[in-house]
């Protein structure tokens, strides 16, 4: 909007100062020309009567003459002729309304006409047509007339000329905001959604503009680009699934590469209880034991077995493929989980395991399968590490820091995890 705003203020201008010279000059033409006319007129009529009074002058005499000037004045009402001597005295009857030395040109025989204002919205024009009688003395004929019809006639052209050009801007106006309106706002506005759209990472539903220019053009444009980032998203999407599929292909065989590792020492770890369970049968089947004793075996039996369904529960949770998933889960039970599943194998090669726990609270989103896989290979690396036995601590603590990738944000707690 503002853009089109901008556009018709230069238009508007630009159409405002057309019109105002036009009509200045069409105004002054045609006053021009009004004026011409009523100078060639007066011209004409003192032309047309210069003869007469000559000849009259010449048969009848000065007195007549005159009588006859004043008879003629009585016929005409805009413009009045009188007898002047260029050579009168100012104040004679007979003097001419302006100085000799303006009157020169008459003098020496020429036809001069020009106006005078006498008040505001009040003038004359006198036209001096020279008259040569048989004399020593030089006479004119003095035309006078009014310039109400000039001065009107200005006016009315004054006004006229203001009042189209008021028309011709008001509709040059309307028309041009109708037309800014249609081929400039509303496909602007069109693709300020779309961009908006595109932002929001929406990018279906083509800009329909008709026509061939510019704004057409880039409508099109946008729509092309659309389509190849819709096409570019797929692309994404597909390699991403590609991706995450290989990557849990390689966890999973990692996974089992650890299984492989701790089997030994799972089976190790089963021996014991198996071991138990076998004796205290045996003790039961004798039949040499009491009811109290037959009951302490069944109990043992029972603690071993549970021993061993815990143990073969944690071991074919590790192996089994899961899915993404976050939830709320504590990390000090994840961490005692695979110390527990690694403690066989750490007590081959004459490792302790040892948990530091020095946070209370360690609710945490994350995927629990993937923080055990992390966990698992670290540990397994620290007690491959150490092939003449050792200690390995594992620390779970609090620690204000920024994220690895984003050093300029605000610093937050994150839970450590060391492992040593």
């Amino acid at each position: 909007m503002k853009l089109s705003i901008k556009i018709m203020s230069f238009v508007f201008f630009y159409i405002i100062l057309l019109i105002i010279i036009d009509g200045y000059l069409s105004a002054h033409r045609e006053i021009k020309l009004f004026d011409d006319d009523m100078e060639h007129d007066a011209l004409m009529l003192g032309h047309a009567i210069k003869r007469l009074v000559a000849d009259t002058w010449h048969v009848k005499g000065q007195d007549l003459t005159l009588e006859l000037i004043e008879e003629f004045n009585k016929d005409q009402h805009q413009i009045q002729i009188r007898w002047v001597w260029l050579d009168a005295p100012p104040g004679d009857p007979f003097a001419p309304r302006f100085s000799r030395i303006k009157l020169g040109p008459v003098i020496r025989g020429k036809e001069i006409s020009f106006k005078k204002m006498v008040a505001k919205g009040v003038g004359y024009r006198y036209t001096y047509v020279p008259v040569h009688i048989e004399n020593t003395r030089h006479g004119a004929l003095e035309l006078s007339e009014s310039l109400f019809a000039l001065i009107s006639y200005t006016n009315e052209t004054v006004i006229r000329s203001f009042i189209l050009a008021g028309l011709m801007l008001s509709v040059s106006c309307l028309l041009l905001y109708v037309l800014s309106l249609k081929f400039i706002i509303s496909p602007l506005n069109q693709l300020v959604e779309k961009t908006r759209r595109i932002g929001a990472g929406e990018f279906s539903g083509d800009i329909m503009l008709r026509g061939k220019d510019e704004l057409s053009n880039l409508a099109s444009s946008v729509n092309q680009m659309c389509e190849q980032l819709i096409a570019a998203q797929e692309a994404i999407r597909t390699e991403t699934e590609a991706r995450i599929f290989t990557i849990e292909q390689l966890r999973h065989a990692e996974r089992l590469a650890t299984l492989g590792r701790l089997s030994s020492g799972v089976a190790h770890e089963l021996g014991t209880p198996l071991n138990v369970i076998s004796g205290r049968a045996m003790l039961i089947m004798s039949e040499n034991l009491e009811k109290k004793g037959i009951a302490e075996c069944s109990r043992i039996i029972i603690e071993q077995t549970e021993r061993m369904t815990k143990l073969i529960r944690q071991f074919l949770d590790f192996a089994r493929r899961r899915p993404l998933d976050k939830s709320q889960i504590d990390l000090r039970i994840i961490i005692g989980q695979v110390l527990e599943l690694l403690n066989p194998n750490a007590e081959k090669m004459n490792i302790s395991l040892e948990f530091i726990k020095n946070s209370d609270i360690s609710l945490v989103s994350i995927d629990s399968s993937q923080i055990q896989q992390l966990l698992m290979n670290l540990i397994m690396n620290g007690i491959q590490a150490m092939p003449n036995g050792g200690n390995l601590e594992v620390e779970l603590r609090l620690e204000r820091s920024y994220p690895p990738s984003q050093k300029k944000c605000e610093e937050k707690e994150y839970f450590a995890i060391d492992v040593r």
